[in-house]
């Protein structure tokens, strides 16, 4: 399956709270998530931001992670939730994606939620300030797959760029 999405800044509000695609998103100054509307209806909400990018890109370079919040499904009653494990900064490689080739750091995250074991990997462009691949794979404790996701950057533009560009 493939879904194409986008991010537009709406605004920023007084608090730094960077909006997101009409409301559907929104993050922290430092670009960690922090509220995530799904095209369900159902919301996650971050309690200190779903902060995945590292603070120095240098292989081998760690970090714990623990990731707590509200789910709050279209229907039903509301739930919390805990993530947490270790980030790990692989190297730097390679990437082909359908919005072309990119050298990006591998960052690979291994972890526990509820009965679930989880393993992500995203490839970080630190020139577009985000991740161009990632890969997610949760286990259900006994081995089973719950779910597979591998989400691929397919274009993007830089609202002013190729003015500024134009100008030198």
């Amino acid at each position: 399956m493939v879904s194409n999405w986008a991010r537009r800044i709406d605004k920023i509000d007084a608090d730094n709270t960077i909006r997101l695609n009409g409301g559907r998103v929104a993050w922290f100054a430092d670009g960690s998530v922090k509220f995530q509307m799904n095209d369900d209806g159902s919301s996650r909400i971050f309690d200190g931001g779903f902060a995945w990018k590292p603070t120095q890109l240098i292989e081998g370079y760690s970090w714990d992670f623990k990731d707590t919040g509200t789910f709050v499904p279209a229907k039903g009653d509301k739930s919390t939730w805990q993530r947490y494990g270790k980030f790990k900064v692989v190297r730097k490689e390679s990437v082909r994606v359908p919005a072309g080739e990119f050298e990006a750091w591998r960052i690979e995250f291994n972890g526990y939620g509820g009965n679930n074991r989880w393993q992500e990997t995203v490839w970080y462009v630190p020139a577009l300030r985000n991740f161009v691949a990632t890969e997610v794979e949760v286990r259900r404790s006994s081995g089973q797959i719950e779910r597979f996701e591998r989400h691929e950057l397919t274009s993007y533009s830089v609202r002013g760029a190729d003015e500024a560009l134009a100008k030198r």
